[in-house]
């Protein structure tokens, strides 16, 4: 999201001055969205950056909607596959889970502050 702020606002900062959470990056951004992600700055150390560079490049994983017991039922558990030429089910981990909420919270206040700007 940093990208698309540094590319939308003209920025053409260097790649490594561009980063949501930079002190430097966030001081031009609208003062509402980085009060909005503040919130998130220690997320971001504990969880997000130290696992994106390493995720970055791989194969996202497929999360299952649903399996189907023996009855034919169909169960709703938190697993994905992460390998689709070894398939193994694994159990989602519920940090992941929060991890998705985080991103949509601060992706939704990067659309809001990129749908004010003005060309």
């Amino acid at each position: 999201m940093a990208w698309v702020f540094n590319h939308e606002m003209n920025l053409n900062l260097d790649k490594r001055k561009v980063g949501l959470f930079f002190r430097e990056f966030q001081t031009h951004l609208r003062s509402d969205f980085v009060a909005a992600i503040s919130s998130f700055k220690e997320w971001q150390e504990q969880h997000l950056k130290d696992f994106r560079d390493a995720a970055a490049h791989r194969i996202s994983p497929y999360v299952v909607p649903y399996q189907q017991n023996e009855q034919g039922q169909q169960v709703y558990d938190s697993i994905y596959i992460h390998d689709f030429e070894e398939p193994r089910p694994m159990l989602l981990h519920p940090q992941v889970l929060a991890d998705a909420g985080a991103f949509i919270h601060v992706t939704k206040a990067g659309l809001d502050a990129l749908s004010v700007l003005t060309y």
